[in-house]
């Protein structure tokens, strides 16, 4: 997806919420990134959409782009084949965020850099603290993180169904004790979103691929 795709897709996820996007926040999306500037306002307002999108599309099966990107990119296999034993639910989100992912890298790699290249960059980083905290998108994960998993998705997705999620979750192998327990407040989630740095984000651009 390049730059002008993004912007229309922002603006129909936009479009559902009570606040849809004004004419002066679209063209401040297209504005080159200067630091320090209103970026953090527009990064309000459409970060947890967008974010809320992944969970979405994660639950309806569906992708961002062509999934058969993935066997190009990140896993170089499709969702089912790399993790043959993930449950619907599991398979769902991985193949809505990992196809995120693979177009959001192909906008942010071509200059200049945008606003809403900086917004995507960082939901990218967002998502991977809580879901794949390794470069290496099929390593397990330790079972500390299903606390934050599990806040994530009853948080921007009440649609998945959590228990079926961990129950067959190929990326998890710790007792079902510890990932079975039930998600605490809201506000790890906010400190995980808040606590993004820009070098995080360069650091993510480097090893993603």
């Amino acid at each position: 997806m390049n730059q002008k795709q993004w912007i229309d897709l922002t603006i129909d996820v936009m479009s559902r919420t009570e606040q849809p996007l004004q004419n002066h926040e679209i063209s401040e999306l297209c504005d080159n990134y200067i630091p320090n500037s209103m970026l953090a306002r527009l990064n309000e307002r459409v970060q947890i959409p967008l974010l809320t999108e992944i969970f979405s599309r994660g639950s309806a099966q569906q992708s961002f782009g062509d999934p058969n990107r993935l066997k190009e990119k990140i896993l170089h296999d499709s969702v089912e084949d790399a993790f043959p034993t993930g449950s619907e639910a599991f398979l769902g989100l991985t193949r809505s965020f990992l196809t995120f992912r693979i177009e959001t890298l192909d906008c942010v790699v071509d200059p200049p850099k945008t606003n809403i290249k900086i917004i995507l960059s960082k939901i990218i980083v967002i998502y991977s603290d809580a879901f794949f905290p390794s470069p290496q998108v099929r390593k397990p994960v330790p079972p500390a993180f299903a606390k934050a998993q599990r806040e994530f998705i009853s948080t921007f997705g009440p649609r998945i169904d959590i228990d079926e999620f961990f129950r067959n979750n190929p990326l998890f192998s710790g007792s079902d004790r510890q990932i079975q327990q039930k998600s605490g407040c809201l506000v790890p989630i906010l400190a995980i979103i808040s606590g993004i740095t820009f070098a995080s984000m360069a650091y993510l651009l480097h090893n993603s691929i």
